[in-house]
């Protein structure tokens, strides 16, 4: 049931979205690069992990964030994320099926230099998460660079939960 319910809330996403759709490069799944968007400009980002299979009988699990990303000037981004969880897993004899808003995050990416017009790209970025069940403060620093068709990119990373 929750299943079928974050796969309609996908798809009402996909049809509210305008006839000529487009996103921003993303060469990298966890590593960050230092653009932002346009200001103005705005993107809605469905993120999902899948884990599955656990030696304790049928486990399914599925993580999902949905981000709403915003360009507010040519430096400056933010964007928000409702995070949520589906699981089904064997409790027992039978199986049980439980669906968590974990919470939600606010994230902020500041650039401070371009990686192509500059020697180095550079941002500096915030993300506060705040749910029922923990909370957490994450800080990076994020560094990149593209030569041509090469794109070579860096984050520290510091963490608080």
């Amino acid at each position: 049931m929750h299943l079928r319910f974050s796969l309609g809330l996908l798809l009402a996403s996909i049809a509210l979205l305008p006839t000529l759709a487009s996103a921003t490069e993303r060469r990298f799944t966890y590593t960050y690069q230092s653009g932002v968007l346009n200001p103005g400009d705005v993107e809605l980002e469905p993120w999902t992990t899948v884990r599955n299979g656990r030696n304790s009988g049928f486990y399914n699990r599925f993580d999902q964030r949905l981000e709403l990303e915003v360009g507010l000037t040519d430096r400056l981004q933010m964007a928000w994320y409702l995070n949520t969880t589906a699981l089904t897993r064997d409790v027992g004899p039978g199986r049980s099926t439980s669906f968590e808003v974990k919470g939600i995050s606010s994230e902020w990416k500041y650039s401070l230099s371009n990686p192509v017009a500059d020697s180095l790209g550079s941002a500096l970025y915030l993300e506060a998460a705040l749910g029922p069940a923990e909370s957490e403060l994450e800080a990076k620093v994020i560094f990149d660079k593209r030569v041509g068709g090469f794109l070579a990119a860096l984050n520290l990373v510091g963490e608080y939960e």
